[in-house]
């Protein structure tokens, strides 16, 4: 699909925050404005958006009852949504994301970490809807979970990789890299759900990582995500140019960063990762030698 084929709907009770956003997407000629829930409710019931930006905070109907509308619509359920707010604190940004938000971004925007994001999310939604061509899974049928998803770590940083295993404990079974060969070799050996990189590790960064996963057909509907103490624009554009899915600073808050990659795995809730278990590669306190998998 072209960037002229793209059908984006932004909704905002500000006339100028939309002006900024049509702007700042202008390459998706393809847009339609709502100023309040119900008008992008219809906008949406017309012609199916690919991609819907939503202000979270509008008199009236507010963007979190115009997405529970649009999640209950069988039809619109499956539409990436990025909330975007000016008040920004993560209460809100959890609770948009375990709702099933695909993003969340503050205000002011800038627009080349936003047109980065929403180039990220059609992406995903055209893999999703190809993959979904290419199984048994029925048009508007959300693909399932693997019951116990497989995490591949890459970080240089041995204390980075216990912290990070720790919290992702409940989630899937962790294992880990410190090196971009390692990365590769045991990305072939375990074919993972998800792939969480740093983006500057010694000899071979991350970027270079994600990209050679990209390049490989095996991998393609496979997650990437950056989480990284370099969180600056520059390195946000580059990640989800090379194909990420998304990019997280370091410090991280637990709980967002598992609520944004339950969503990636199309897990449903905190319920169903206590459900799961725990299962955690054991990360060891030296390194003396390359890592190794359970």
């Amino acid at each position: 699909m072209s960037a002229r084929e793209v059908r984006l709907l932004l909704v905002d009770d500000d006339p100028s925050a939309i002006q900024v956003m049509s702007k700042m997407l202008a390459e998706y000629p393809d847009q339609r404005f709502a100023m309040t829930g119900p008008t992008a409710l219809l906008l949406a019931r017309e012609a199916t958006p690919d991609l819907i930006l939503l202000d979270a905070e509008m008199p009236g109907m507010s963007g979190f009852a115009v997405f529970k509308a649009l999640r209950a619509d069988p039809v619109l359920a499956r539409v990436p949504v990025i909330f975007a707010t000016s008040h920004h604190s993560t209460v809100v940004e959890l609770t948009a994301l375990e709702q099933g938000a695909a993003d969340f971004v503050t205000k002011p925007l800038d627009g080349d970490q936003l047109l980065a994001r929403v180039r990220a999310h059609l992406r995903k939604r055209r893999r999703v809807d190809d993959a979904a061509d290419r199984s048994t899974v029925r048009p508007g049928e959300p693909a399932q979970a693997p019951a116990r998803p497989c995490l591949l770590i890459v970080d240089d940083n041995v204390a980075a990789i216990q912290m990070l295993s720790h919290t992702l404990a409940g989630m899937g079974d962790c294992h880990f890299a410190k090196s971009a060969d390692e990365a590769l070799r045991l990305a072939h050996e375990l074919r993972p759900n998800l792939v969480l990189l740093d983006a500057h590790m010694p000899e071979v960064d991350g970027f270079e990582v994600a990209a050679a996963l990209r390049a490989e057909r095996e991998f393609d509907q496979v997650p990437i995500v950056f989480i990284t103490r370099f969180a600056d624009l520059a390195n946000e554009k580059r990640a989800f140019d090379v194909g990420a899915a998304d990019f997280i600073a370091k410090p991280y808050t637990p709980a967002v960063l598992l609520a944004r990659l339950r969503n990636l795995l199309g897990l449903k809730s905190g319920d169903e990762l206590a459900q799961l278990g725990s299962g955690v590669t054991p990360v060891p306190a030296t390194t003396p030698g390359p890592a190794r998998p359970r």
